[in-house]
């Protein structure tokens, strides 16, 4: 299982495309706009969130080009710690590895960001 993350985390983390990068910080509803734009060529391999200094919850994420040949990915922003784990069980289940998380503390919660994938 190792080696496969391995494999599987090297082959995912080589841009190829212009459009690769980290997009600019953003609230949730336009952060969902632009992964739905971009996920038809592009995936999130990193989604990172942060408070702003106006104390709002923004996001962002670096975007790389998808594999060829067969390739799945789920990637979550802003989702409780239950939602989070409950995910992270399927997703298992499902040969899916996690290759990117982060949580963030805000206020009283936690909300985390999320990333899996998988190669057939």
């Amino acid at each position: 299982m190792i080696t496969m993350a391995m494999i599987l985390t090297s082959c995912v983390m080589i841009p190829k495309k212009n459009e690769s990068g980290f997009t600019s910080w953003m609230n949730g509803r336009e952060y969902q706009d632009a992964f739905d734009e971009r996920a038809r060529d592009l995936y999130p391999i990193v989604v990172e969130a942060k408070v702003s200094d106006q104390n709002k919850v923004l996001f962002r994420a670096y975007y790389t080009e998808i594999p060829d040949g067969p390739f799945w990915f789920w990637s979550n922003h802003g989702i409780s710690t239950e939602t989070f784990e409950e995910i992270r069980r399927k997703r298992k289940e499902e040969g899916y590895v996690l290759i990117h998380h982060q949580p963030l503390h805000v206020g009283n919660r936690t909300i985390h960001q999320a990333t899996w994938a998988k190669r057939n």
